[in-house]
């Protein structure tokens, strides 16, 4: 922290330290910017050993409020599915914090709708039902509440200055009689935050595309007072379609100036440039057929690889513009992929052919060997049945009907070489990721 010009033993290091980044007097969730863009800011400090000590609060909460919520408009839902946190990372090193980075997150809708819900709904119940109070044991008063042990993403705890800061019961506490309770409000947990600080990128099928929201996004503009033209949404979508569906890098290296390949793949992959060499797909089939005991030589692997390859390449999209303002562009994507009945159904009839195949032909003797382990009499109808499911493929051709899905796109900075740049990129790179996807195998 020495080089933000702070000492690590101020009581609001944490505000000081994420102002001073930024060069603001005040504290930086109370500016203009990110109040607009309902962006919260939070420090991030990580220990030695891994450990995070701090868990996120919210302001406290008003009983006689809570009571007259329900789930699906409650305010905890509502803020969770709004905001965005801006994590400014830190971690011990030879006892001083080190400054890490910084990462945009919002809270996945699953962790929402179950964990979340599952403890705000248990909270609801707890105060409305007046069994706040569990058991008092040596003048402390143990809770009903969710504790952290209880939830994985969040509980609730005590957030008063001390035990007389209070607000109002909606009805008295059955074990103590008290109309007035110690202000509690939710957080969310310090583990589950360490597991999103190390998995902020998506790791899913497919192109696995690297989350560009890792530095100072939506704030470039008015921060640094760039100024620069960005190119249209339009464009960077059609783009990033390119890389995640084709594997093709010119669009994205014209579109944003990325000197090389190499570059694109290390600022869109988290893999970097190893993606391009992946051989995944080959290699799971291997292992699958040498776990069977059959043989399967790498370049008939690598023909239904080349087969996959050839029918993706077939996909066709169009990205376009449906609405736009200074701070948002929805970008309306079509595609036409391929239909994933149709790829089972020739799959299901190669089989048959080779279960005919084998009925026909297969006698008492190799029938004794296969018993007794030995597969190689199967090889040949496998190899066949991965023939004529390559020569299947090769007959298909992209769907009629477009899948259809919208992405919302913000100012984001992503690394171009040794320098940041701004550009419309999805806001939400798991979702973007997920939907095309979806469209690919129809």
């Amino acid at each position: 922290m020495k080089e933000f010009g702070l000492e690590s033993n101020a009581k609001n290091i944490n505000n000081m330290l994420i102002s001073r980044m930024f060069n603001v007097k005040s504290k930086l969730a109370e500016t203009e910017e990110f109040q607009k863009a309902k962006i919260i800011p939070k420090t991030i400090r990580i220990e030695e050993n891994g450990r995070i000590k701090e868990s996120i609060s919210f302001p406290y909460f008003k009983y006689t409020e809570i009571v007259n919520q329900d789930w699906e408009d409650c305010d905890l839902k509502e803020e969770l599915e709004t905001t965005k946190y801006m994590f400014f990372v830190f971690k011990m090193e030879n006892g001083e914090y080190v400054f890490k980075g910084i990462k945009l997150w919002n809270m996945p809708e699953i962790d929402i709708e179950t964990s979340v819900m599952e403890m705000w709904k248990k909270t609801y119940n707890t105060i409305k039902s007046g069994n706040i109070v569990k058991s008092i044991e040596n003048g402390i008063r143990k809770t009903n509440f969710v504790g952290m042990s209880e939830n994985n993403v969040c509980h609730v705890r005590p957030h008063g200055r001390d035990a007389k800061d209070t607000c109002k019961l909606p009805v008295p506490d059955k074990l103590t009689g008290a109309t007035e309770y110690t202000k509690h409000c939710f957080w969310i947990n310090n583990t589950y935050i360490k597991e999103r600080e190390k998995n902020l990128v998506m790791r899913k099928t497919g192109m696995k595309l690297v989350a560009v929201v890792t530095a100072m996004v939506m704030m470039c503009m008015a921060f640094t007072g760039c100024g620069q033209k960005l190119a249209p949404a339009d464009q960077t979508v059609s783009a990033l379609l390119d890389l995640a569906i084709d594997g093709k890098t010119e669009p994205m290296m014209t579109l944003l100036g990325f000197e090389s390949e190499e570059d694109v793949y290390n600022a869109f992959f988290e893999d970097g440039a190893a993606v391009a060499q992946d051989t995944e797909i080959v290699d799971e089939l291997k292992d699958e057929f040498e776990s069977m005991g059959l043989e399967i030589t790498e370049e008939e692997l690598q023909g239904f690889s080349d087969a996959m390859t050839a029918l993706i390449e077939k996909v066709t999209y169009t990205a376009e513009i449906t609405s736009e303002d200074k701070d948002v562009v929805v970008v309306t994507v079509k595609v036409n992929g391929i239909s994933e009945d149709e790829l089972e159904q020739i799959m299901m009839d190669a089989a048959t052919v080779m279960s005919d195949s084998l009925t026909e032909n297969l006698t008492e003797e190799d029938a004794l060997a296969i018993m007794d382990g030995d597969m190689s009499v199967v090889t040949p109808y496998m190899q066949q049945y991965l023939k004529d499911i390559i020569a299947g493929i090769s007959t298909m051709e992209p769907v009629a009907e477009p899948y259809e899905f919208d992405v919302t796109c913000e100012k984001l900075a992503v690394e171009v070489g040794e320098k940041e740049k701004v550009a419309w990129l999805p806001s939400d790179m798991n979702d973007f990721e997920d939907e095309v996807e979806a469209a690919i195998y129809q």
